[in-house]
């Protein structure tokens, strides 16, 4: 009787080694079967390795026949014939493609690199790159100025926005923006270049206050530093087209606690809404400052 009793613990221990060998076994084997199911589906028709192409920006040529499409993870520039709706052609661009502007007669692209701190000059017909200009760090949106030429890029990890001259190719000079400077845009009356920043300024126990960076394009200065209290991540800006007085729209998001009585019974923490931003000595605006109106969307 003792002596089973004394042979007890190594019978378990046998037993838990023995299960844990299992265990590995059977883990390795179900390790091996997933990677090649993942592999199978991995694969196109034509076998080669499937790769998601993650679409960030568009633009349409000045006729409106070709649309380009930059896909972030695949590294390239897609154009889309508008007529037929297909891919018709592709390029390879530099890593992590991040921004899109197309020249006014259409003839040439600039596509940012976010990875790569550059922006490329494509001819628009042969899908080639020209010219490589180094930018500041983390380069994602890019457009040109009315007169075509001036090229101004919003770096985000630099929190400044580069201006190259397109006649030399040179950056002539670089202003400081607000934080993480991502989307930008010309007013069509050339007078403004706009920059939306994704992060605030400030402390961060303070409500937050968003930034607009307003550029005069004639001076290549900084016009007004825009504040949006009370918002995080300022997105894409649009403006107005049927407008004289040039409002832009500009999407955002509120934090919950800025808002006690907004949506309390959902529990939601953050609200979107939509900036209002009305230009100066304009129709709407006759002051000499710009306007702000916030609008909650839900």
């Amino acid at each position: 009787m003792s002596a089973a009793l004394s042979f007890l613990p190594k019978r378990k221990l046998l037993l838990r080694v023995a299960f844990a060998l299992a265990s590995v076994v059977l883990l390795h084997t179900l390790w091996r079967g997933t990677r090649a199911v993942m592999a199978s589906a991995a694969q196109t028709p034509a076998g080669h390795p499937l790769r998601y192409l993650s679409p960030v920006a568009m633009q349409l040529s000045p006729d409106g026949r070709w649309l380009y499409v930059v896909c972030q993870d695949g590294d390239r520039v897609l154009v889309v014939d508008t007529h037929t709706r297909q891919v018709v052609r592709q390029m390879r661009v530099a890593h992590r493609p991040g921004g899109i502007a197309v020249s006014s007669d259409g003839r040439t692209l600039y596509v940012t690199s976010e990875w790569q701190d550059t922006v490329a000059e494509i001819d628009a017909e042969h899908l080639v790159v020209r010219r490589t200009f180094a930018t500041g760090a983390g380069p994602v949106g890019v457009v040109m100025d009315r007169a075509g030429t001036t090229l101004y890029v919003a770096n985000t990890l630099s929190d400044d926005v580069s201006i190259f001259n397109l006649s030399t190719g040179m950056e002539s000079k670089r202003l400081v923006a607000g934080r993480f400077p991502q989307y930008i845009t010309a007013s069509r009356d050339g007078r403004y270049i706009y920059v939306a920043n994704l992060l605030v300024r400030g402390p961060s126990d303070q409500p937050p206050v968003s930034e607009l960076t307003v550029i005069d394009a004639q001076h290549q200065t900084i016009a007004a530093r825009v504040a949006i209290p009370g918002v995080i991540q300022l997105r894409t800006i649009a403006e107005l087209s049927n407008s004289a007085s040039g409002e832009l729209l500009i999407p955002f998001m509120r934090p919950k606690n800025l808002n006690p009585l907004v949506q309390i019974h959902q529990g939601w923490y953050l609200t979107h809404g939509m900036a209002v931003v009305l230009p100066p000595h304009t129709a709407k605006n006759q002051g000499n400052t710009f306007r702000v109106v916030e609008v909650l969307l839900d």
